[in-house]
């Protein structure tokens, strides 16, 4: 793997460096136009070269840079490439915006940014315009996301709290009147005030009591239905013993009916119903 970097002072290309790379040994060749770094007057020259480079060109204990600088008669000094320096820096200040942006227990974040950004003297000022601009739709898009995520969390919220509240109501709710209903649900939002996750509305809990009303009212029609239809096997099953009897050429009297009906449906709760319609 071979990287190359120029660096050029008054449009002069004064040095060439090559790093060649072969398995784990790196190579470090230094080519220089001698006779253009010979005729700079400058005692001291800065090399701008990427930073896991610096390193490898100044040497063990600066042996490698001090022995270019005796060869020239020079003091040079190896500082990171100013781009990529500032490619680092720019990463590193949007890392601390993200974490601003995106930290949820952040207060006054466009405050903070602005502080940071204000403060990075090496950013142009268009630079930091745009970096202003990006920072705040993030930001806007951020806290819109944020609320739509608490709308959910809080509609999930109401929805377990209304299957609790079943579960507290069972089988009984075909029971409870307006009233009822009003009051159990009032108990147990304050038996459980401590372990709801959210509280609902008004508006919220005026529909949770009027589907309690609607489920109450459809439990009772539906109890009405199975009663009704339980009774009317039950008269189906009486009218074939009567019907059963008189084809044998008996007649089925009252007291055979009465015994008839206690015989075979004495685990209904309608049998007294049977009994009494005669």
């Amino acid at each position: 793997m071979v990287f190359l970097v120029n660096s050029s002072f008054g449009g002069d290309l004064l040095w060439k460096t090559i790093l060649i790379k072969q398995k784990t040994q790196i190579l470090i060749i230094l080519f220089v136009h001698d006779e253009t770094m010979l005729k700079d007057k400058r005692r001291q020259i800065t090399l701008y070269v990427p930073k896991d480079m610096i390193g490898l060109i100044i040497g063990k204990g600066g042996s490698k840079i001090k022995e270019f600088g005796k060869k020239y008669n020079k003091f040079f000094k190896v500082e990171q490439d100013p781009a990529e320096k500032k490619r680092d820096q720019l990463r590193e200040l949007n890392d601390k915006i993200s974490h601003i942006i995106y930290n949820d227990e952040t207060k006054n974040p466009m405050e903070q940014i602005n502080e940071i950004v204000g403060a990075s003297e090496w950013l142009s000022s268009q630079e930091r315009d745009n970096l202003l601009k990006d920072s705040s739709e993030k930001l806007t898009s951020y806290e819109a996301y944020r609320k739509e995520q608490e709308v959910e969390r809080h509609k999930n919220g109401v929805f377990h709290l209304k299957m609790k509240l079943y579960d507290y109501f069972g089988e009984n709710l075909a029971d409870q009147n307006n009233q009822q209903i009003d009051e159990g649900i009032a108990n147990y939002l304050q038996q459980n005030k401590e372990t709801i996750s959210v509280i609902p509305t008004v508006e919220e809990l005026n529909k949770i009591r009027d589907e309690f009303r609607d489920a109450r009212d459809l439990n009772v029609k539906q109890r009405e239905a199975q009663k009704q239809e339980e009774i009317r096997k039950m008269n189906d099953a009486v009218h074939r013993f009567i019907d059963n009897a008189e084809q044998d050429g008996k007649k089925a009297e009252a007291p055979a009916v009465e015994q008839y009906i206690k015989e075979n449906f004495a685990d209904s709760a309608y049998m007294q119903t049977v009994l009494e319609a005669g």
